[in-house]
């Protein structure tokens, strides 16, 4: 039995982020998990700057119904549409 791996990674917009994880980069897809890009301070606050994290807002993305979307290299335009 293979298991689930991280197979893709997408950005959007530069604070959408989604893995996309299957058995191979060719297979269904299993699982999305979508992030959005935070900022804080940094830990010690002596520049002033801030940083930025990735932070998990979906740990469960619905999966696409539609056949044309199931497989791993036509996942992004239907999480394009998620937008």
């Amino acid at each position: 039995m293979s298991s689930t791996k991280l197979v893709k990674t997408i950005l959007f917009h530069g604070d959408n982020k989604y893995e996309v994880y299957a058995t191979s980069e060719y297979a269904d897809v299993d699982r999305i998990i979508h992030y959005k890009l935070r900022s804080c301070k940094n830990t010690d606050g002596s520049d002033g700057k801030s940083e930025s994290i990735w932070v998990v807002y979906n740990p469960a993305v619905q999966l696409p119904d539609d056949l044309n979307y199931k497989k791993v290299s036509n996942i992004a335009p239907y999480l394009e549409k998620l937008q």
